[in-house]
């Protein structure tokens, strides 16, 4: 698969197969200072470098052959991601937003 659904302690993010380590247990991230880079790069599927930073996944929600249908599931689990939420209002936001 291409692109994952991505949830860190700071929201939900697509996230290219190849920036994920081998156990699925963390996330090479850009350390671009734009998000238009970094989306570009999301999206191009660009391979990480050795200065990106590693962070943790709290969980992955799923994976897509393409950006588009990731986007797709990015809507979704957010909506789901905290479903157990009083209010609805508790929902976690993207990266994007």
């Amino acid at each position: 698969m291409a692109y994952n659904i991505v949830e860190f302690e700071d929201g939900l993010q697509i996230v290219p197969s190849e920036w994920l380590t081998e156990n699925n247990k963390e996330c090479k991230w850009p350390s671009y200072t734009s998000q238009i880079k970094i989306n570009k790069a999301i999206m191009k599927r660009i391979f990480p470098s050795d200065d990106w930073q590693l962070y943790k996944i709290i969980r992955i929600f799923g994976s897509s052959d393409t950006y588009d249908k990731a986007i797709d599931k990015l809507k979704l689990a957010e909506q789901i991601s905290d479903i157990d939420g009083d209010d609805g209002n508790d929902l976690k936001k993207s990266r994007y937003q």
